[in-house]
């Protein structure tokens, strides 16, 4: 396999300088241009020895940010590391001051790209079966993917670094022949702490990722969805369930926060029957659960309640909505505490967008926030935050099966700005994910007509198609799209074979 600096010396372009005395600004003989890969550091050689110093005068910048990172030096090369890594596909401006070209000039400014290409990464995570199991991605900041799944009644995790795929763990308790409900799901933060949740019949076990049993949960509904989470990228999370009762009147709504990769204790948040859509959580340790009731007449409240770090969950009402009106909602909590609710209503033939937003300070009413346009079929809700970033998106078509596109809003202080959409080059058909970056570039995933993975990834103001994955001839589990804080995304698919896992870097 080609290495990284080959990769990068491929794109250089070699300058011929003269030779500087060590009083004079250094001579650089070749610097790297065109596309880097994007674990490559930025590579310079020069005329004679140099130290770190000489990388002082070096800005580098992309979008009006300044990257930042550290500087080494072996004999005449000086390499800078950026933080992290590089963003995958964004374009940098770069200047170098006190090197000089062969006229004795300064280098003048110059830009480059890191990669912006999908390619799959090679073999199937050994020890998770291969195609009796659904598979999520997520990712970890120093770029490692991560796969949950549940396959052979047991839920099974597999981790991709750049030495491959390692050895996988498989958690929890077998199921028993029988089980009438199993599901697994994994909630990692950015460091790699975080737990996978394994449910089988009505109970349900909270397995750390290293394979340690955490908590277990007993009488969860037999025939309702499995307990939900949510981690933030900081390690800061909450487990929220319902406990199943013979009377739905006594059922309870009840959660369990995690920090430091330590469960607290139990509370219960609501009384009833009622259904569970979303969990959110922050680095500030605000986390909130949303939920919908119903009255005796069929109509939905849209419930809230947020936990600012003093325990007072305080349950309220955001929205009444009518009868069969109510079709989807999400759940976000932003670094700043402000806890955003964004839900999709049917009206006649059309369908609404709305969204809700509050903070200690303030209480923002519910407003529509999608466009008045012709377009009558709004789907498949996305709403996520990220550090300081909050996004939320939707599939938009005029009518089922025809070219659509993804509408995308970003927030600060509660208020959205204005709406950008994706191009149409695609027919975003059902079950939109979504995931930022450290800078709230959004990618996407969904299925389309054929219900293979698609999508699309915006870095900057360019947006890319990512629909090039492989096409199985049947309905394929949804594709999970992750994005660590450098933009590297991963998506998980399967191939009708076997699990795949493509990234876009």
């Amino acid at each position: 396999m080609q290495s990284a600096a080959a990769e990068m010396w491929k794109h250089a372009t070699p300058i011929l300088l003269l030779f500087a005395c060590s009083s004079e600004p250094a001579v650089l003989v070749a610097r790297t241009t065109g596309t880097i890969a994007l674990d490559a550091p930025l590579e310079f050689q020069f005329a004679a020895s140099v130290d770190t110093s000489v990388l002082d005068g070096l800005v580098l910048q992309h979008d009006g940010i300044r990257e930042t990172g550290k500087v080494t030096v072996e004999a005449n090369v000086a390499r800078f590391w950026p933080d992290h890594g590089w963003y995958a596909g964004t374009t940098y401006d770069a200047s170098l001051d006190d090197v000089e070209d062969e006229a004795g000039a300064a280098i003048a400014p110059w830009t480059f790209a890191s990669h912006g290409a999908w390619r799959v990464i090679a073999g199937v995570a050994p020890g998770c079966g291969a195609d009796d199991w659904t598979p999520r991605a997520t990712t970890t900041l120093d770029g490692s993917a991560w796969l949950v799944g549940h396959a052979g009644g047991r839920t099974c995790i597999a981790r991709h670094t750049a030495a491959g795929w390692q050895p996988a763990s498989v958690l929890g308790t077998a199921a028993p022949a029988g089980s009438t409900i199993f599901a697994s799901t994994l909630h990692v933060a950015e460091d790699g702490r975080g737990f996978a949740i394994h449910t089988v019949d009505t109970r349900a076990e909270l397995v750390d990722v290293g394979g340690t049993l955490l908590a277990r949960i007993d009488g969860l509904d037999d025939f309702g969805p499995p307990p939900s989470a949510a981690v933030s990228p900081a390690g800061r999370g909450l487990v929220v369930w319902e406990r199943d009762a013979a009377d739905p009147a006594a059922r309870t709504l009840l959660a369990r926060r995690y920090d430091a990769g330590v469960l607290g204790a139990e509370t219960m948040i609501a009384r009833g029957d009622g259904q569970l859509i979303g969990v959110a959580a922050s680095d500030a340790g605000v986390v909130a659960v949303a939920w919908i009731t119903y009255d005796a007449s069929g109509a939905i409240h849209l419930m809230l309640a947020i936990d600012r770090g003093d325990g007072a969950w305080q349950p309220h009402e955001v929205k009444k909505v009518a009868i069969n009106s109510f079709a989807e909602g999400r759940l976000a909590v932003d670094e700043a505490g402000w806890v955003y609710l964004a839900w999709i209503e049917r009206v006649g033939t059309a369908t609404h967008v709305w969204s809700a937003a509050e903070s200690r300070e303030a209480k923002l009413p519910p407003a529509r926030i999608d466009s008045n346009g012709v377009r009558s079929l709004r789907t498949d809700l996305a709403l996520v935050s990220r550090s300081a970033h909050t996004r939320v998106a939707w599939l938009e078509k005029a009518e089922e099966r025809r070219l659509g596109v993804v509408p995308t809003r970003t927030a600060s202080a509660g208020m959205w700005t204005a709406a950008e959409e994706s191009p149409a080059t695609v027919e975003p058909y059902l079950e939109l994910e979504m995931a930022i970056d450290g800078l709230g570039n959004p990618a996407f995933t969904w299925k389309d007509g054929q219900l293979s993975p698609c999508g699309v990834r915006k870095i900057g103001a360019t947006w890319t198609s990512m629909c090039g994955l492989p096409r199985p001839n049947f309905t394929a589990p949804t594709p999970g799209i992750s994005v660590n804080a450098r933009g590297r995304a991963f998506v998980s698919f399967y191939t009708g074979v076997g699990v795949g896992v493509a990234t876009f870097d």
